[in-house]
């Protein structure tokens, strides 16, 4: 059924609601001036009203002839079976809902009621023409229905065990800390104790004094010059109460090289018997120190 529909029913509906509670209005006060008039000063006309009866209006009170014909055909309307009050057929109006419009059946029939004491509406919709032609629930106003409910699948459960963190489990960073480029060199340096010394080489297998220092400095991401007199010139010169692990210290006017380890102690390349090995720091006269 379309809102269009809908809306055309309800309009009739209001229409023969209103002519109904006119003609209640009416013969009202046609009764209370058939009261007060004097008996045989004046006539009265026959109504029926569905659900009062037939009340007598006086022939003073002019009622439009729509309403007559109205209420008239109403009352001609097939009525159910007569029978007691259990059997006979009743309509309740549906209640309405939170949203419902204000021109809703159900607050039609209330407001009615309560502005009519004593007339009941519910007789109205007990004819079977009435109850056919108003839905007291049209499809078009009826709620949408509720969406079926979703299906949420929970994740897998996982152990709630704490995790244990140990040297092992925690990240690299974490455990060390951060290194000099001079400590790097260090690590590098001596991890080639033990290695030969040989003349011209830097490694990686063999060694000479400023080759050792070359390849040391390059595993900390560092190009140092070749030879010992150019180590010598280049890089911060370093006084020897300052001297950190990874400082270059020159010895013999330049012309050996070796890396301080810290602790009084270097390692260097020094001779074909010795090899890569570690050394006091005052071992042979120093020249200087630098550090890169």
């Amino acid at each position: 059924m379309s809102a269009g529909t809908d809306d055309v029913r309800y309009i009739r509906y209001l229409r023969r609601v209103l002519w109904f509670a006119l003609a209640v209005g009416a013969a009202t006060v046609g009764a209370v001036g058939a009261i007060l008039l004097t008996t045989g000063q004046a006539s009265a006309q026959p109504l029926p009203v569905p659900g009062v009866g037939v009340i007598e209006v006086p022939n003073g009170i002019q009622i439009p002839t729509a309403v007559t014909d109205s209420l008239r055909s109403i009352t001609a309307a097939p009525t159910p079976a007569v029978g007691n009050a259990a059997n006979t057929p009743r309509i309740e109006p549906a209640a309405p809902a939170a949203a419902a419009p204000e021109f809703s059946v159900p607050g039609v029939v209330r407001q009615l009621e309560s502005a009519i004491p004593g007339i009941d509406l519910h007789s109205l919709f007990a004819v079977p023409e009435m109850r056919s032609m108003i839905p007291l629930a049209p499809q078009s106003m009826a709620p949408a229905p509720y969406p079926e409910a979703m299906t949420v699948t929970p994740p897998p459960a996982q152990s709630l065990a704490p995790h244990i963190l140990t040297p092992h489990a925690m990240a690299p960073h974490a455990m060390t800390p951060h290194k000099t480029k001079g400590e790097r060199a260090v690590e590098a340096a001596r991890s080639k104790l033990g290695s030969g010394y040989r003349y011209g080489s830097a490694g990686p297998d063999a060694f000479d004094c400023s080759g050792l220092v070359k390849w040391s400095y390059a595993q900390a991401g560092v190009d140092l010059p070749r030879t010992s007199y150019e180590q010598l010139n280049s890089g911060t010169p370093v006084p020897l109460n300052d001297l950190q692990p990874g400082d270059l210290v020159s010895y013999n006017g330049g012309s050996h090289s070796a890396i301080y380890a810290g602790g009084g102690r270097i390692i260097h390349a020094g001779t074909e018997s010795t090899g890569v090995t570690t050394a006091p720091l005052d071992e042979m006269s120093i020249t200087g120190a630098r550090r890169f």
